[in-house]
């Protein structure tokens, strides 16, 4: 009987060991397997990632790219625009170029037929430019001059009066003082004035040492006064008349001064 429970003891202690260790094992596996559980879903996430990224690095590049080819491709269509409009244009404007030296063309033979007379030079000249013209003060020069003219007298008018035109009347220029002139003298150019007279006159005044022109007044249509400054005393008469042959200078009656003075008087004429 004893012997029989000692059995049964043994067993049960047996049995218990077994369960506890059979507890721990299965505390240990489970344990292991919570573990690798973790680390696998950990790696998995970690490869997701980069997949992800890589994924999106894929999209981005090939955004870039669609983005830079439509690029390309909108310059190239913008460049091949330009040019069509530049073509075009050149095509128009070598039209019209050749329509416009047809009517030229076309024009001068008429004229050439009909014996149409040359366009008169003043009748070139507005109001506005003559103003500017007959302003010009000490500092501008006959270069600015011309250039005035130029602008209001297309070339071709003014050589055709150049080459048709009969030489005209000798320009009138009347002078008020002695033979002999120093300070402050007043060259008075009658009505029409003639600008390439006039432009003669300046070229001829800036040449002149101790000669400075202070003020230019009037206009083509009622004359035109240049006030100058001599330094010293000279002939002024005979120095113009020999470098411009075709011009003749008078002196003004000294009655008719102050009748001109005040025909002329204007903001720019003040004395200095």
């Amino acid at each position: 009987i004893e012997a029989q429970k000692k059995s049964e003891d043994i067993l049960s202690e047996v049995s218990k060991k077994k369960e506890a260790q059979a507890e721990a094992e299965a505390v240990r596996i489970i344990a292991q397997a919570h573990q690798e559980a973790e680390e696998i879903k950990n790696k998995a996430e970690i490869e997701a990632q980069k997949k992800s990224e890589d994924i999106l690095s894929k999209v981005s590049k090939k955004k870039e790219a669609q983005a830079e080819a439509e690029a390309v491709r909108i310059i190239a269509q913008a460049h091949q625009e330009a040019e069509e409009i530049k073509n075009k244009a050149e095509i128009e404007a070598q039209k019209k170029s050749e329509d416009i030296l047809s009517k030229v063309s076309k024009k001068k033979e008429a004229q050439a037929e009909e014996g149409e007379q040359p366009v008169q030079f003043r009748e070139e000249i507005t109001e506005e430019k003559i103003e500017k013209i007959t302003q010009l003060r000490k500092e501008s020069t006959v270069s600015e001059l011309a250039e005035l003219i130029k602008e209001e007298l297309p070339t071709q008018h003014l050589a055709k009066e150049m080459a048709h035109s009969e030489e005209p009347e000798p320009a009138q220029l009347r002078q008020k003082d002695q033979t002999v002139y120093n300070g402050e003298v007043e060259l008075d150019i009658d009505a029409p004035v003639d600008l390439n007279m006039l432009s003669k006159l300046y070229d001829s005044l800036q040449t002149i040492s101790q000669l400075r022109i202070l003020r230019t007044s009037g206009s083509v249509k009622q004359g035109t006064t240049i006030t100058i400054v001599l330094e010293k005393p000279m002939p002024l008469i005979d120095i113009l008349s020999s470098n411009i042959p075709r011009i003749q200078v008078t002196q003004v009656p000294p009655g008719e001064e102050s009748l001109r003075k005040r025909k002329w008087s204007s903001p720019l004429e003040g004395k200095k």
